[in-house]
Parts: C-alpha cells; structure tokens; sequence
C-alpha cells in the first residue's frame, strides 16, 4: 500500500533543490567570440600579440614591466596597472574592443602579460640580469574614458544594458564580507591514448563558482571527434575571494532618493583591500548571478559587479569641489588686497556671513561652523600641496611618538525651539565635500557605528553614520535625544577617530575621521545658572569632546529685533524702493499720534558667496595649508590654558582637551584667513570663540565677542584693537616686537604662570 505524503512532508519536498542530471560540454563561445574564435574579426592570438607590444615599448608599459620582475616580494598574485589613457594612445581599436569585452579580452591581456615577462626575461639574461624572475600577474585597468555607456556616475546609473562591459563607478563600501579561499580552475587530461588534451575546467561565476566535472572530451588540439569520458585531474588553483557591498555617495543624491548598492566581486590580490567606510572607484564589468535554483520556485538573478580594479581613497574627493588655477589665484588676490588695503578682517566677515545668508546676525556661530569645516591641521592629512616656484610652508609639528592627533574640531549648538538651528545643519551639509545627516530621535549605536549583519551564512559589518562620514561632517540633530546607553559608542570616534569593534566574532577597527556637528535643545527653559550637562543632560565627557559650544538664545532686545525685522523686510522690498515707512510710539506729533518716520535701507554690504564657491575656498584651504602655531599664538593659548585650570572648580572642561581645541581652532581661524602660520589674531579669535564654551568659568564673556555683531559695529577690523587688548589685559601678556608676547612684568610670554 502506497503511503500517502503528509502536507509537511510535501511542503518539504517542494522546497528542496532540485538536482538535475549535469553533463559536462564546451562552454558556448562569449557574446561577440564567433564559434571559429574570432572577435570583432580578429582572432585572440592577434589581440594578444597587440596587447604583448603596448606592454614592451619603451614608451609603454615597458619600466613598469621591469619594476614587476625586479620585485623580490613573496610569491603570490600581484597586479599590476594598466592605465586606459596610455593604450588609447597606443592602439584605440584595442581599448574599444576591451571596452566592449572585458570578460574576454582581460584574460587575453593577463596572458599577454605572462608573454611579455617572458620576452623581457629573456633579454635581461642575455644582458646578464639573472635575478629577474617572473611573477603571477593580473591586470588592473585605471582611467577608463569619459564615455557615458562607460563611467558611471553612481550606482543607479548601473542597467541590464551595461551587462557585459567595463565600467566604472566611485562609491562607499557600506558591508565587507569575510574572504575566502575557492576553487578558481581545476586542468584535466584526456585518458585515450589517442588524445591526452590538457583542458581547463573554470568556475561559473553566474551559478555561485560551480565547478562541473568533464564528462565528455572537449576535442582539445584538434582531436574533435574524442569520445573517452576518462579524464585525470593534474592541477587545480585557488584563488581568494571576497564580497563587498557598494553604495553610492549620499551627499550626491537628490532629496527624497534612497540610494542605491550593488554586490561588488573581489578576487585574488584585490580581496582584503577595502574596509567597511572607504570610499573607493572600482573598475569592472557587470555579470549576472544566478540565485540556487528552488522546485516551484521562481529562479532569481543579481547583477554584481566582478571588479578588476579598485583605487581606496581614489572617491574622497568625489564630493569635493574641483579648484582650478583660476580659482586659486583669485583667492590669493582677495587676500592680497585686503591685506594691503589693511583690512584682512574685513575679508574675512564677508566669507563669514555667506555661511546661511538668510539668517541675519549670528556671526558667532556662523564663524563657528566655517571653523569645523575647514579644519585644523590632523596627523593623517596629506601633506599640502605646494604651487610650481613657492617656498615650503612650515610644518605643523608631529605628535610625539607617532600618535595620532586629530584635526577635526567638534561643534555643539545648543538653543531654544525656534532659533533656527538646523539651518547650519543644512548649509554644512551642503557646503561640505563628504555630509551624513542624521537624527537622534531613534538613532542607536549601531546605526551611529556599525552593525553585525548576517548574509549567506555569515556575520559582516554594516558601516554607520560616523563611518560612512570618515573625513567628512557628521551633523546630528536632537543631539540629546540619543539614548544615553548608545551615547558612549560614539566617544572613542569623536577623540581617537576610530571605532574598535567586537561583534559576532569580528573584531576590527574601523576609521571615523569625521566632524561632528550636533545640535540640541535644552531641558525646558535654558538656565544661566545651571552648568551646561545640567541643561543639556549630556554628561561632561562627551560635553569635553566638543571644541566649541554654543548657546544660542532668544532673548526680547528692543534694537536686536529691530534691526533683524528690518533685515528681514528689506529683503521683500520692491526693486528701486529704498525706504520702509514705520510708526514709531516713542516719537509724537501733533495731538499724540505717533509720528510716521521714514527709515532708510542700510548701506549695502558685500553680496554673499555662493555656496559652491565657498564649497571651493574650503577645498583649497585644506589642500594648501598647514598652518603651525607661532611664538604669539603659542603664548597666548598657554597663558588662557593656565588661566583656565586656576580659575576651573574642580578641573571643570578646562581639561587637556581645550588646550588641543584651542590649536585646532586657531589652525583653522589661519586657514580661514589664508595664512602658513598662525598669528597672535588666529589665537584672540580662538580664545573668545572657546571662551563662549566655558560657560561659568568664562573669562571673556562680558568682554569682548569673538566677531564683531552687526548690531554692534561692523567695522572688525577696528573692533579686533578691543579684542586683543581685552585678552592680553585679563591674561598679564602685552605685545612685543613682531608677533611676540611677553608678560606685563617684561617676561617671556612662555614661561610661568599668567598673572
């Protein structure tokens, strides 16, 4: 009697894979590849010798080809680069065809490499070079041309139609999975005695690296009517092999728009050279990928991307505006004449109030947020770059014992509901080169840090905010609104700029050199006399953390809200009308009535610059210089540090971290005015910005401002003759000759203690 399946039973049966009988046959020949071999009408042998020409000409890639064999590295594949430009130059029919075919003509350039090794082995023995030796190269190809069916501009620009081509396409690693070892090609011989071909049997990569066992001759050196089914495995090869998840760059897409990813395919020497975060251009050809096969199940496929080279860092500046000659010689110009006329800052205030030019006032914090922008001087910058003909700039000194020390100031914003706050998180997003915005409203540590996602089997890190904003802004807001247990996850990435991590059995260390840019409102009513933690229940060690922190309040001022409401309404005024007609209750005329008073426009000031223009001046401050601390700037920070620690109760945020904060705010204060060296000017204007931090221990709050409001005067060069003679006065310090300080007493600004 037939038993009768069970409904679990069936539903197991419908889900198992289905194993169909497999035979092995000559795979088909590849789109373009006729059946007689040839592509695009020429056989491979003739692509090959082409190929095998462009790499030994002298003006080739013939020195590079040298330095491959003179290496005396550890065995191993080693790539090797094959810039697209220089073979253009050399034959433009054999780049087009690799363009069109990269599946099969980049195998053809790897064996044209392995020819070329040979044939300059050859000429270096009979030279007497005998410690040449050749290596397991591949070809990496760079520079791919500017055609639109070729260089992508993000991930979804990537269609079924680009199957099969080369292209490139810059994006953030967003997931790295684990590397493994698979079985790439496994060599068999023929078992008739007739025969004995020698064929490779490949990995399918469209059906998950499936290696099929032969099972009939593929008619290999012209023995095509072979009919054994005996074959003997003489050699087999692995190779490496890593998945990476690619997205594209947030900062590029259009609001409302979820970007995209694709599965990025990593092989041999290429595997293990990204991280979850890195911004890389990856250089490869799309292929299909064909799911496990399910009975009564519909087949799926995905199109990953099998890369055949990778530039990490190639993407930083991506997002990063393009300075030209021009551009840089136009800001040389400006600075030029202001110093020349006398008025640096005067330069300056018009760079600072394109920082969110609908927002009237507010210098303070505008100056604030173009100082996290550009920066102060880190231990991982580059080194800047110098024009042709100028003398070296200074250095900014090392940090002792090769730590690193960390260049990105953080900024705090703190201030009532309605005081315009997440304006400055949008204009810095916009003007920054690299931006993740976020919100604390729900965010944890994970979505701050990184994620252990499981994929296929196996545990892999999801990159978070701080990482996919590495060197670049992180802006969060409802800073406080972060659940205090995922609040400590982020203080190692805001001091060391990195992220250790202990997840499923990863664990790594991922870079987050970002800056921090974070705004919050207080518990209820900001209270002047409650401490800073007190308001913003954010403890005092992430509050130390920030370099500078701001309130902004929103009290009622008579002649503040006059001169905002007329800024306001000047701007909807009717072009050609320059006067607003106002009743003022102050002033009466006859029988009482308030007098009507004609108030003019203010003068006018110097138009804003654009954002994309201010986008470049930042990308060519932080290019270009690498401001060191002078002798004036040096004394006066020391002498605000130890004024500080005297006057801190109970150490207060007057910690080693405001020393630090005070270096990089001065660095880029030079910066902002394109100086190589900061001056005492650099260090006045960080003293009175990180002074506003200080909160109860302020020095300067009831002194000066850090810029000159236009409430007050306009004029900052005149206003900063105040400035520093308020700051050098509280600290015991007076001018000297150049840029020196030295004590009120005569002594050297350096030394002792202020008095």
């Amino acid at each position: 009697m037939a038993r009768t399946p069970t409904p679990g039973t069936q539903r197991t049966q419908r889900t198992q894979r289905a194993q169909p009988p497999r035979t092995y046959a000559p795979p088909a020949p590849p789109p373009g590849v006729t059946p007689d071999g040839l592509l695009e009408g020429h056989p491979k042998d003739e692509w090959l010798d082409r190929f095998v020409k462009f790499l030994v000409r002298p003006r080739g890639g013939r020195a590079a080809l040298e330095a491959l064999v003179a290496r005396d590295d550890a065995a191993g594949v080693v790539g090797f680069d094959v810039d697209c430009v220089d073979v253009v130059a050399h034959d433009a029919e054999l780049l087009a065809c690799t363009l069109r075919h990269p599946k099969v003509m980049v195998p053809v350039l790897d064996d044209a490499l392995a020819e070329a090794q040979d044939r300059l082995l050859a000429s270096a023995s009979a030279a007497g070079r005998d410690d040449w030796r050749p290596r397991r190269a591949k070809a990496r190809l760079r520079c791919v041309p500017p055609l639109p069916e070729h260089w992508k501009a993000n991930v979804s620009s990537l269609r079924a139609s680009d199957v099969g081509k080369l292209v490139q396409v810059c994006g953030t690693v967003v997931r790295a999975g684990a590397v493994k070892i698979i079985e790439s090609c496994r060599t068999y011989q023929c078992g008739a005695a007739s025969c004995g071909a020698t064929f490779a049997v490949y990995a399918d990569r469209e059906q998950g690296n499936l290696l099929e066992k032969p099972t009939r001759c593929p008619g290999a050196n012209g023995c095509g009517g072979c009919s054994s089914r005996r074959f003997v495995e003489v050699g087999r090869e692995n190779a490496d092999y890593q998945e990476v998840r690619l997205q594209e760059h947030v900062e590029q897409l259009a609001v409302g728009s979820i970007p995209r990813a694709v599965t990025v395919v990593l092989e041999h020497d290429l595997a293990d050279s990204v991280q979850a975060g890195d911004r890389v251009s990856v250089v490869g050809w799309l292929e299909r990928k064909w799911k496990p096969c399910y009975r009564d199940v519909r087949c799926d496929v995905e199109v990953v991307l099998v890369a055949n080279g990778v530039r990490v860092g190639a993407a930083s500046t991506a997002g990063a505006a393009r300075v030209t000659s021009e551009d840089r010689a136009a800001f040389r110009a400006l600075w030029a004449d202001a110093t020349a006329r006398g008025r640096p800052l005067a330069a300056r205030d018009a760079v600072v109030d394109s920082v969110c030019p609908q927002i009237f006032g507010r210098r303070a914090v505008k100056l604030a947020v173009l100082l996290a922008l550009i920066g102060g001087v880190g231990s991982d910058d580059a080194p800047p770059a110098r024009e042709p003909g100028a003398p070296p700039a200074p250095a900014a000194a090392k940090a002792p014992g090769g730590d690193r020390r960390r260049g990105t100031p953080h900024l705090l914003l703190v201030g009532d509901p309605l005081c315009r706050k997440r304006p400055f998180l949008r204009f810095a997003a916009k003007v920054a080169p690299r931006c993740v915005v976020t919100t604390g409203c729900g965010t944890t540590s994970a979505g701050l840090t990184c994620s252990a996602v499981k994929d296929g089997g196996e545990w892999t890190l999801e990159a978070g905010a701080l990482v996919l904003a590495d060197r670049g802004v992180c802006c969060i807001d409802e800073f406080s609104a972060i659940n205090p247990r995922d609040r400590a996850a982020i203080h190692e990435a805001m001091e060391q700029q990195t992220l250790s991590v202990a997840k499923a059995g990863l664990v790594c260390k991922l870079s987050a050199r970002a800056t921090v840019i974070a705004v919050t409102n207080p518990r209820g009513k900001y209270d002047r006399k409650a401490d800073l933690s007190v308001n913003t229940s954010l403890p005092p060690p992430l509050l130390s953390r920030f370099d500078v922190v701001l309130v902004i309040e929103d009290d009622p001022d008579e002649a503040w809200d006059r001169a905002v409401s007329a800024a306001v309404l000047n701007t909807h005024l009717a072009p050609g009308l320059g006067a607003l007609e106002t009743y003022d209750p102050a002033e009466r005329g006859g029988g009482g009535a308030p007098r009507r008073r004609r108030r003019r426009r203010a003068p006018p000031r110097p138009d804003p610059w654009p954002a994309e223009r201010l986008r470049t001046y930042v990308a060519h401050v932080k290019a270009t210089l690498a401001p060191a601390l002078g002798d004036g700037a040096s004394a006066l920070l020391e002498a605000y540090y130890a004024a500080q620690r005297a006057a801190s109760r109970g150490g207060g945020r007057a910690t080693i971290r405001m020393l630090e904060s005070l270096v990089r705010v001065a660095q880029a204060h030079a910066r902002l005015m394109h100086r190589d060296v900061a001056s005492t000017q650099d260090a006045v204007v960080a003293v009175l910005l990180v002074d506003k931090s200080m909160m109860e221990t302020a020095v300067f709050a009831a002194v000066a401002e850090p810029i000159a409001d236009l409430a007050t005067t306009d004029d900052s060069d005149a206003y900063y003759v105040f400035q520093q003679a308020a700051v050098l006065d509280a600290l015991g310090l007076e001018p000297a000759d150049g840029d020196a300080l030295v004590r009120s007493g005569g002594e050297s600004g350096g030394e002792g203690s202020p008095g």
